[in-house]
């Protein structure tokens, strides 16, 4: 089974954590979202995934896990109310590391 996997946030921890969904032959980048589009464009392309919206990643079928790497410290209650459709979510920051199950 191949576990299919998005990422918020393309800056350096995102790119870090794309390099290790690239080298698993078990796992998939699907999708890419990010503020400066550049950024997501340049990880997406390099992994063959897609870049999309926020939105369109929460109504996604084909995401099984979301990484998410902004600097979103108050926003974190928000963003994981948007993802509890996803089995597992996990939020990283300077501060905080959550997995939400």
């Amino acid at each position: 089974m191949t576990v299919r996997f998005a990422l918020l946030g393309a800056g350096r921890i995102g790119k870090v954590h794309a390099r290790a969904v690239g080298s698993n032959p078990q796992a998939r980048l699907v999708a890419v979202a990010d503020a400066f589009e550049k950024a997501a464009t340049e990880l997406a392309t390099a992994y063959g995934a897609e870049v999309r919206t926020i939105d369109a990643i929460e109504k996604s079928k084909d995401i099984d896990f979301v990484f998410i790497y902004q600097n979103i410290e108050k926003k974190v209650h928000v963003v994981l109310d948007k993802y509890q459709f996803h089995e597992l979510v996990v939020v990283v920051n300077a501060y905080l590391i959550v997995l939400v199950n």
